[in-house]
């Protein structure tokens, strides 16, 4: 995401994606590319001048009547028309050598079993300057809240049942710094520092809250030299 290996993002702050396979593929991205290729994604970043963009949707969704082994319709009291929104704001700026963007998107979605709902919040903050035309550094925050409730429906002596059970909340924080130096056109030198943390909970469940924490520093020369012989 925006060079840096496994940046969290959503999805709506995505401007362009593609996928390397090849020799580049590890070049890239170093110890992390996997066999099967690369995705590559740009986020929405700073245009000349401030700009100020927001997208807003509803919708609605609802399940099938006659669910599999719900012949007698048992299963209909508990189904429902559910909801779904999505808000979100990019600001963004770009000034001579120095840009900035940031974001906050909001999802709302109510299932098709009552009582059930997904709700995601989340912000962004990227800024990069050039100090030289052979130097870069950049900064990213990034933090989402998000709160699931889930359920299954089953049949129980011929009358239709709702489990319910909570996961809630899933909170994730995560920052980058990095620090880019182009030797020249072909020759790029790149330190990334980055620190994730992500917490969540499960209620109405019997386990333990769990906290989950990543610091990592990546370093790596990216080239578009021919070293081979020919």
């Amino acid at each position: 995401v925006d060079g840096i290996p496994d940046e969290p993002f959503h999805p709506a702050d995505i401007s362009l994606s593609y996928v390397t396979n090849d020799g580049s593929s590890a070049a890239l991205s170093g110890r992390a590319a996997p066999s099967g290729g690369v995705v590559h994604i740009t986020t929405k970043r700073g245009y000349s001048g401030p700009r100020l963009e927001a997208n807003a949707w509803v919708g609605t969704q609802k399940a099938h009547k006659n669910l599999p082994d719900d012949a007698d319709g048992i299963f209909d009291k508990y189904l429902q028309s559910g909801l779904v929104q999505h808000y979100d704001l990019t600001m963004s700026k770009n000034k001579d050598n120095d840009e900035i963007a940031g974001s906050v998107v909001f999802d709302n979605v109510e299932g098709v079993i009552k009582d059930m709902r997904a709700e995601n919040l989340t912000t962004r903050l990227k800024a990069k300057t050039q100090f030289y035309r052979w130097l870069e550094a950049g900064q990213s925050f990034f933090y989402r809240h998000s709160i699931q409730h889930t359920g299954i429906l089953y049949k129980q002596e011929d009358t239709g049942m709702l489990n319910t059970g909570r996961y809630n909340p899933e909170e994730t924080f995560y920052t980058s710094t990095y620090l880019s130096s182009y030797i020249d056109k072909k020759l790029q030198l790149k330190s990334i520092l980055s620190y994730k943390k992500t917490e969540w909970e499960y209620k109405d469940m019997d386990i333990n809250n769990t906290k989950y924490r990543h610091l990592m520093w990546d370093n790596s020369i990216q080239s578009e030299y021919d070293w081979y012989p020919h």
